[in-house]
């Protein structure tokens, strides 16, 4: 379940009784550190994917649930 988009996790959340869902999700890594110019592509895209809120191109996701 590690997905970013809360329509994949909450319908399994919910189902596990959680009444609350909440995914936070962060774009970006660092894989392209020392390679310059993929650098600056995946952080341009990731800009974009980040200021449309394409949650399926998340890096990393926190989910927070209540029961």
């Amino acid at each position: 379940m590690c997905f970013g988009e809360p329509s994949r996790v909450e319908p399994i959340l919910r189902g596990c009784g959680f009444s609350s869902v909440l995914i936070a999700p962060f774009f970006g890594h660092s894989y392209f550190r020392h390679l310059p110019v993929l650098r600056e592509i995946d952080a341009t895209f990731g800009d974009l994917a980040e200021r449309r809120d394409w949650r399926w191109l998340t890096s990393y996701a926190y989910t927070i649930v209540r029961r």
